[in-house]
């Protein structure tokens, strides 16, 4: 970690290694206590600062008012749109993550760290890239099957950035510069300006070998460690694709401008104050500074390079892509990033730090695990049942493949991860169970579909405690016992994390008829969990 004594103004910074944390928030470090003194009158704001304090308290609570999320019994709801300030703001795009990445072959307690067959997985609703870079990392270094790896995404703007992270780690080679660069083309607002042209060679490299089809665009590129990508994108998802190399430039101020209007927008202040209640002193001033500059970055590291808005982030008009309440965070599981952090001499206290390094990390082993690896990549953006219903594969009637390439076209896995598809809102569990159980591998005893059922306390049953007036008020009695506002206003927002639900999941599993589903098709619900581990049950 480097000297927090950075001077933005005459462009300065100290060139040693800082290890003395600042002992009243520990959220940078400095190499001598003269380092430390001169840099206090920058540092002084944000240690001073009223969300690094144990006695902040939430707007609402310090205005002795009801929140905008819970109004009083004699408030009438506002209706949801941005006027109101109940529904989020920003153009809505998902792009990051909101759940921990997980590794979904976790060949220890399947296949076995010694197994050598081929391996092929779908992500058929594949968000970003967060699942396929922890799967990949986590084959050992000593297989030598060939890997498929299926990406699909029916947002063409996902599959897009999924295609230009993987593009831009591949075509930058040094190792530690392109875990660097593809970190903040993935998460940071802001790249410096050497790191924008480093994409967009990359980015021109493979444009030459785009083909047009009669559903969009054709790619195929090799490199020259053997990995392949293949991508069959829409006509939109090309665009946005092409569009890195377009000269334009968005304007840096006007995109700051219309980032922060998003993230702070007054408002919705009630909801981002919720989300701090929930964090330690250090940790809300490290979301604070997040939301501020929008880098994944360490908490005292320079800054000032980092000036050209990230077109994948932003659209033409400068305007913020994604809700106020999107966070890189989101989609880690933070025991390991703070771990990582700890590593790299990072306190636990800079949390962005943490997932900095542990980024990098993983960025890093990634783009050696493609070294070795012989795997190929295959891009689309189509609906994930409509990806089902092709009689194998969306590229089986491609003229552009080879020969040699047709006999590798996926259609069946070792794993197919369905992300949120069986929700009611969308496909369903019935039809997706019948769409993708039949491509699952049976020369595979190991061979599982993986679901994540994001709405389903939404979509009925008994899901969230507050549908338990009894088991709510145990809830709420626990921590009024503390006598704490905001751990109080915790329960009340979360009580989730405390109730086992488990019996309510099976119960909404039987009314989709998922049971029936399953051995009508020939397979079964997993009695272990062997991929994903189940949420331990929380003591009453």
């Amino acid at each position: 970690m480097p000297c927090a004594n950075v001077n933005p103004y005459s462009r300065t910074r100290c060139p040693n290694t800082g290890t003395r944390a600042c002992s009243a928030c520990r959220l940078v470090l400095y190499c001598t206590p003269d380092c430390q003194k001169t840099h206090w009158r920058q540092h002084k704001e944000d240690c001073k600062h009223e969300m690094n304090s144990k006695d902040w308290a939430p707007d609402w609570i310090k205005e002795k008012r009801y929140p905008v999320f819970s109004p009083d019994e004699t408030q009438s709801l506002p209706s949801l749109d941005l006027s109101t300030g109940i529904a989020p703001v920003g153009l809505g795009q998902s792009l990051w993550g909101n759940i921990p990445a997980m590794d979904l072959f976790n060949l220890r307690n399947n296949e076995g760290l010694a197994y050598q067959k081929d391996l092929s997985i779908l992500f058929a609703a594949s968000g970003d890239m967060r699942n396929v870079l922890l799967t990949i990392n986590g084959i050992p270094p000593d297989y030598q099957g060939n890997l498929s790896v299926s990406i699909n995404d029916i947002n063409p703007l996902v599959a897009s950035r999924n295609l230009l992270i993987l593009v831009t780690l591949m075509g930058v080679r040094d190792e530690s510069l392109a875990a660097d660069i593809a970190l903040h083309l993935w998460y940071s607002a802001f790249i410096p300006v050497e790191y924008d042209a480093r994409i967009r060679l990359a980015t021109l490299t493979t444009l030459n070998t785009m083909e047009s089809t009669p559903k969009g665009t054709f790619m195929d590129w090799s490199y020259d460690n053997g990995v392949q990508i293949i991508a069959h994108l829409s006509e939109t998802a090309s665009a946005y694709y092409a569009s890195y190399i377009q000269e334009d430039q968005i304007d840096a101020n006007t995109a700051s401008d219309n980032r922060l209007h998003v993230l702070f927008s007054p408002h919705r202040i009630d909801y981002y104050h919720r989300c701090q209640c929930k964090l330690s002193p250090a940790h809300r001033t490290a979301m604070k500074r997040y939301r501020d500059w929008g880098l994944v970055h360490p908490f005292g590291a320079a800054n000032i390079h980092f000036n050209v808005p990230n077109k994948t982030l932003f659209n033409t008009k400068g305007e913020w892509l994604q809700d106020d309440m999107s966070c890189p965070i989101d989609g880690w599981d933070l025991r390991e990033v703070i771990a990582t952090g700890k590593t790299h001499g990072v306190t636990p206290e800079d949390i962005f730090g943490c997932l900095y390094f542990y980024l990098h990390d993983q960025l890093l082993i990634l783009k050696r695990k493609l070294e070795t690896l012989k795997v190929t990549f295959w891009f689309t953006d189509v609906d994930c049942h409509d990806l089902a219903k092709t009689s194998k594969s969306p590229f089986q009637d491609l003229q552009f493949l080879s020969p040699t390439m047709r006999s590798k076209v996926p259609a069946h896995f070792d794993r197919v991860d369905v992300s949120n598809t069986g929700d009611d809102a969308y496909i369903g569990f019935a039809q997706t169970l019948m769409d993708w159980c039949p491509r699952l591998n049976k020369s595979n005893p190991f061979s599982t579909l993986l679901s994540y059922s994001m709405n389903w306390t939404y979509d009925g049953g008994k899901g969230n405690p507050d549908q338990d007036q009894k088991e709510m008020a145990r809830i709420i009695k626990r921590f009024q016992q503390e006598n704490n506002v905001i751990r109080l206003n915790l329960a009340s927002s979360s009580p989730a994390a405390m109730y086992d639900n488990s019996g309510a999941y099976d119960e909404y599993l039987r009314a989709r008829y998922v049971p029936e589903t399953v051995n009508r098709l020939g397979v079964q619900m997993k009695l272990t969990h062997s991929i994903v581990p189940p949420v331990s049950k929380i003591a009453p």
